[in-house]
């Protein structure tokens, strides 16, 4: 009986962990996939907004460090970037 209950809540535990979402950070720069023909790049809520499937999936949370094309991209945005990611 006691290897039947801990079966049990062993399978239980290991049920919820399976239902929690990992938590995912995205961090946006504003480059090229955020871009679009003759209008202003898309905010990085928006890009996740267009996909709503990715909240089925994990707890996505958005950072817009900066808003520069890809093409305007310098040696200072990539620095910053790293000492987000580092930090």
């Amino acid at each position: 009986m006691r290897n039947i209950l801990l079966l049990c809540l062993l399978t239980c535990l290991l049920s919820a962990l399976r239902a929690q979402k990992p938590e995912v950070l995205v961090i946006t720069t504003g480059g090229t996939i955020a871009s679009q023909t003759n209008a202003a790049l898309i905010e990085g809520n928006a890009l996740i907004q267009a996909v709503p499937q990715l909240l089925d999936y994990a707890n996505v949370e958005v950072f817009e460090i900066f808003r520069t094309g890809s093409s305007k991209m310098t040696p200072d945005n990539w620095l910053l970037l790293l000492k987000y990611i580092d930090s």
